[in-house]
């Protein structure tokens, strides 16, 4: 959960860089994620039916960004 919702910076060219890989891995043990700075005041409730990516979560381009 910390890689994909935590930005780290490429050590060489300085790009932000989120991952979902392991988000995505561990998606069958997960029965459901409650994320309350996504969506509405009360937060977002993900299921597997309603799993969060990186376009859905971060709708602006994730990767490539430098930081200021």
């Amino acid at each position: 959960m910390q890689r994909f919702y935590e930005p780290r910076t490429h050590p060489q060219n300085g790009k932000i860089i989120r991952e979902d890989r392991y988000l995505n891995m561990l998606q069958s043990q997960i029965a459901e994620i409650h994320d309350l700075h996504h969506g509405p005041s009360g937060g977002t409730f993900y299921t597997p039916k309603n799993w969060p990516s990186l376009t859905t979560t971060f709708p602006r381009k994730h990767e490539g960004i430098k930081k200021p």
